[in-house]
């Protein structure tokens, strides 16, 4: 069976202002561990929809390769940049959601 799945590779919390408040992006790289391309369209921290505040900052160079414009090939690997506060040593979670509502990657990790 074909499937679009995300999996989390790395996470970074950074600070980018530099002030020790720990609250400015969170860096996610991940890869398109299915057999599938696909596309998500939601990104959940902490079960909250994120908009307007995260980007698709970096890919492999054929995003979509035999599979159709904006879409995330199979195996291929992204970065993606979230802005929003975070507190060293707390838990976090991170969601993709595709096009259809479907749970296309999760992750939980501590800052």
């Amino acid at each position: 069976m074909e499937v679009f799945e995300l999996t989390i590779t790395d996470v970074t919390f950074t600070d980018t202002v530099g002030d020790g408040s720990g609250d400015d992006m969170i860096v996610v790289s991940f890869v398109n561990s299915g057999t599938l391309g696909g596309k998500f369209v939601e990104m959940q921290f902490n079960g909250r929809k994120q908009t307007g505040n995260w980007e698709l900052s970096s890919g492999d160079d054929n995003l979509g390769a035999g599979s159709g414009e904006g879409k995330i090939g199979a195996g291929f690997s992204y970065t993606i940049q979230i802005t929003v506060d975070w507190t060293p040593g707390n838990n976090y979670s991170i969601q993709f959601i595709t096009t259809d509502g479907t749970l296309a990657g999760y992750f939980t990790c501590t800052a």
